[in-house]
């Protein structure tokens, strides 16, 4: 049994990738997910209490084979609270919870896509498990309610009201519908009154199924043709996981080195199909020719003529096996076509281009690797043609099939992997003579390696996509793409407090502040910021304050490090709680602590400093060639922030021998009388000042 199960088309997606999704939705789309814990559990005759909120985080699949495909959905919630039983004080517990609902999956239609999601309206939530991050052991009430039915009964509550959960990208499309235009050059052979449409290709989705695997999920779908005929049906039993279970293959790479001759055609090597990706695809080859079929019907009903002498009869696409000079048995795509010749005695010519997709790599040195990265490409690898008069009527031929028939074929299989080929096959047309005649060599388009597949509902981009392999066998045409589901907002912190560094030469008070991540910030309507600084040397509380998370003045308080009582404080310590009120009860739904670190050039903890002596080198007055030298030592300066003058600031980072002391060499009461030895600016502001700056280091 092939591995599409008998339908036109098949796609299997791992547990990993629906994880990344859902992670990816929840995060950046429904979530955050908060909801009220029960102000009162009853365990038995005792009543335990309870204050704080629960979150529930984004949810993961697990995945297994199940007559009823059932799907596993395991929840985790966490929530910071407050409990207490009877004749007990309150204490705070952070704790975290896992449990698990079962769910039928749900095949939604979006922009004429199928995806895959889960209701929850009438799930039920599993026995929690408690398991304490933080705080002391529990009480026996207090652990008997966090695992009782009434809690689990509330989680149902809250899960069975959230909206439908979008497991899946677009997977396959419900219908695709191609219009061939008729070309420019038949207007003066047209035959059959034909209007600006030569023919419309049509495929439209007539049954789906879907399946679970053992950590995966497969979509199928069989299609009807233009006149509704069945295409084929499937057998949902014989559908299995594409990323697991190889194909019947091959795939083909060509390596370039530095040594590579780039007017030489690419040498390719066969290797088996491999597994894998996050997302893989297989298209029924009865499909595939069935297109064909579909526009040689159309060419047939509309006998158009490619000049007075010939008619365009019939395209054919299929797999088929050919052997390559000198090479041996390879397989492709054969795209056969068959023209009328109308002149003298009545004959018709064919000719057979068969497709193969192939792997450009390089292999050398790091650079020539970044010149050449990989690139998926399309060859023709062979060509069997009646005679080279005909080389024109096959570019028409080469211009309908790929130009048409496979991009349409794209839209039925949804996922980019395959929809990458609709506009780059079409550009192998316009030379396609010239491509025959040289083999394609190098020149083939390459296929777009890496898109982003949308998540309807979701603002931003959706996920990325790399395509694995591209493999065309006697069953199918067989795609993988590995998958970077998930999403760059889960990675970043939940909150980031600021600042972490402060100048003590900034005498303005540290303004605290609190930026939390983008989903969370959402909620700003609902919440406020408790704040706790300490001093790290003693641990003493020398600040508190609650502020609105948008308090348009700032969520922060501030910190007064120029006062005389925090002059020479190094080191704060810095705690932020976020709270949120909703349903009647607060929780903390972040915390976060850090440091903010004083730095100064100079050590303030002493009074004064002076640096010396030193060797300085001038040129003799009225010379430019003789150099006098002199050893000098600075005059005495203060530390104090406020007193510091320029010259500071200007030889900070060229100090040496430095001498820190919280004495002067003369009585302070004579500062007046010993000028000479002091920075007149650090202690007077200047030297035609007479009164001295206050003594005080904070001023």
């Amino acid at each position: 049994m092939p591995r599409h199960g008998n339908f036109s088309a098949a796609v299997s997606i791992t547990e990993d990738t629906i994880n990344g999704v859902i992670e990816k939705y929840v995060v950046e789309g429904l979530g955050p997910f908060f909801f009220p814990l029960p102000t009162t559990i009853q365990v038995g005759p005792t009543p335990v209490t309870f204050a704080g909120i629960i979150q529930l985080l984004p949810p993961t699949v697990e995945l297994h084979p199940d007559p009823n495909d059932v799907i596993r959905l395991n929840l985790a919630l966490r929530s910071t609270l407050r409990a207490a039983a009877p004749g007990q004080p309150m204490r705070t517990w952070t704790v975290r919870w896992q449990s698990a609902v079962d769910a039928a999956p749900v095949i939604n239609i979006v922009a004429k896509q199928f995806t895959v999601g889960v209701d929850l309206s009438t799930a039920t939530v599993q026995p929690l498990v408690v398991t304490n991050e933080q705080g002391p052991v529990f009480p026996a009430p207090v652990l008997a309610a966090l695992q009782s039915q009434a809690l689990a009964d509330a989680v149902t509550a809250f899960v069975r009201d959230l909206p439908q959960l979008v497991i899946t990208p677009p997977l396959l499309r419900t219908e695709i519908e191609f219009s061939q235009p008729v070309p420019a050059w038949v207007a003066p052979y047209e035959k059959g009154g034909l209007g600006p449409e030569w023919f419309t290709v049509s495929l439209t989705a007539d049954r789906v199924v879907l399946k679970t695997l053992e950590r995966a999920l497969t979509l199928a779908v069989d299609v009807t043709g233009t006149g509704g005929a069945l295409l084929t049906h499937g057998d949902k039993d014989a559908l299995v996981d594409l990323t697991a279970v190889r194909g019947v293959g091959s795939t083909y790479r060509h390596t370039l080195t530095p040594n590579s001759d780039p007017e030489d055609g690419p040498i390719l090597v066969r290797l088996a199909e491999p597994k894998g990706g996050g997302i893989a695809i297989a298209i029924n080859q009865w499909v595939i020719s069935h297109v064909g079929e579909q526009i040689s019907n159309a060419l047939w009903k509309d006998v158009v003529s490619y000049s007075p002498e010939i008619a365009l009869g019939s395209i054919h696409l299929m797999y088929a096996p050919f052997d390559k000079p000198l090479r041996g048995p390879e397989d492709g795509l054969a795209v056969n076509v068959n023209a009328l010749v109308r002149e003298g005695p009545w004959f018709t010519v064919g000719c057979v281009v068969y497709v193969q997709a192939y792997l450009r790599t390089a292999d050398g040195p790091t650079e020539f690797v970044h010149e050449f990265p990989d690139q998926w490409r399309i060859y023709a690898g062979h060509t069997d043609i009646d005679l080279p008069w005909w080389l024109d009527v096959l570019a028409f031929a080469v211009s309908l099939s790929l130009g048409s028939a496979l991009p349409m074929l794209s839209g039925v299989l949804g996922v980019a992997t395959i929809a990458l080929l609709d506009g780059v096959l079409p550009s192998i047309v316009g030379n396609v003579e010239n491509l025959i005649q040289q083999n394609i060599n190098n020149t083939s388009p390459a296929i777009p390696g890496n898109w982003t597949i949308p998540l309807f509902g979701l603002a931003g981009d959706g996920i990325g996509a790399s395509l694995k392999y591209l493999s065309i066998t006697q069953e199918s045409i067989d795609a993988a793409a590995t998958v970077a589901a998930g999403s760059a907002l889960a990675n970043q912190p939940l909150g980031v407090l600021a600042p972490t560094s402060w100048p003590a030469t900034n005498r303005e008070p540290i303004a605290l502040s609190v930026k939390l991540r983008e989903d969370l910030e959402a909620m700003a309507d609902d919440l406020t910021v408790v704040w706790t600084v300490r001093r790290a040397d003693t641990n003493a509380v020398i600040a508190t304050g609650t502020r609105a998370y948008d308090d348009p003045d700032g969520n922060g308080i501030t910190i007064p490090h120029h006062s005389p009582e925090l002059y020479h404080v190094d080191r704060y310590t810095v705690r932020a709680r976020v709270r949120l009120a909703t349903g009647g009860q607060v929780g903390e739904i972040w915390t976060g602590t850090s440091t903010i670190d004083i730095h100064d050039f100079l050590d303030r903890h002493h009074r004064y400093v002076e640096w010396g002596p030193k060797t300085v080198y001038f040129k003799k007055p009225g010379s430019n060639t003789i150099w006098w030298s002199r050893t000098r030592k600075s005059k005495i300066h203060r530390t104090a922030v406020s007193a510091r003058c320029r010259m500071l600031y200007v030889v900070t980072g060229d100090l040496h021998n430095v001498t820190y002391t919280d004495t002067l060499p003369f009585p302070p009461n004579q500062l007046e009388q010993n000028r000479g030895p002091v920075c007149e600016y650090c202690f007077f502001d200047g030297p035609d000042k007479h009164v001295a700056l206050p003594t005080e280091d904070w001023f």
